[in-house]
């Protein structure tokens, strides 16, 4: 839970500095598998939800994310 909500803390940072690129790092291959494939757990839906929004809708700030190395496009 710690790691998800520290992406979705950096997220929200970085949308508000308003940067269109990023690229954010995690030790939990499972939490960026989980957030790369747009799967939500049931302890982990809101946190997971926001960071879907805020990363892969079409109102998502970012031009380019990168998730441990993993380029992600819309």
């Amino acid at each position: 839970m710690a790691k998800a909500l520290a992406i979705r803390i950096a997220l929200l940072h970085a949308a508000s500095c308003n940067y269109t690129h990023i690229w954010l790092r995690s030790d939990s291959q499972g939490l960026v598998r989980t957030i790369t494939q747009r799967r939500r757990t049931v302890e982990l839906y809101d946190v997971l939800s926001d960071i879907d929004l805020l990363a892969f809708s079409t109102d998502s700030p970012f031009i380019s994310r990168h998730f441990n190395g993993q380029l992600i496009t819309c």
